[in-house]
């Protein structure tokens, strides 16, 4: 019983040693994933990166599933060009911490995290359309593309991704606010001349 006891207890060590020795690599959260370019200004959210498991450089890229959509990353250090299509377009920025756990913490208790801000428009010159924005997150200097025949998203040992929708408003969606608009014009002025 002695040794079966010693046995299960050693195996609950080791699972719990191996356990914070492989952490989850970072993790990208974007503050919306449906976007509107269909105004001239476009639209923005913020993109958040923690639980980060390498402190140093780090890269944080955005690219477009079309050539009329643009998106361009805006951090402390600085911001990327706009990304247009597959012309991907990075930001390097460098990060550290305590590494608690396997995870790198900015106190020794909460997950460092670091806050983008995420901005999306349509390409002037361009036809509406509407596509996906894809952001990726890694250690180094450079985006780490995934391996030929490899699943998942970069061959880094601590990256992340996430993508969101950028949309054009449909027609009718405009053509009701605007009916509505001129609805009501036109019944004000009506009160107007006391019909």
């Amino acid at each position: 019983m002695k040794k079966i006891l010693l046995l299960l207890v050693s195996g609950l060590l080791i699972a719990c040693m191996a356990g914070s020795a492989m952490a989850d690599p970072c993790n990208v959260d974007l503050g919306k994933y449906s976007f509107n370019i269909g105004s001239p200004s476009g639209d923005s959210t913020t993109v958040k990166v923690n639980y980060y498991t390498i402190a140093g450089d780090r890269t944080i890229s955005v690219i477009t599933s079309d050539p009329s959509i643009e998106a361009q990353l805006v951090g402390s250090t600085g911001s990327s060009d706009w990304a247009s299509g597959d012309d991907m377009k990075s930001l390097v920025y460098s990060i550290s911490g305590t590494k608690v756990n396997g995870i790198i913490t900015s106190d020794g208790v909460n997950p460092l995290e670091d806050t983008f801000t995420l901005k999306i428009r349509h390409k002037d010159g361009t036809a509406l359309k509407s596509g996906y924005v894809y952001v990726y997150a890694n250690e180094g200097t450079t985006y780490l593309p995934a391996a030929p025949g490899a699943s998942g998203v970069v061959r880094a040992n601590d990256a992340g991704s996430a993508s969101g929708t950028a949309s054009v408003p449909e027609f009718p969606t405009i053509a009701a606010g605007m009916g509505a608009i001129i609805g009501l014009l036109f019944i004000f002025g009506r009160k107007k001349e006391g019909l």
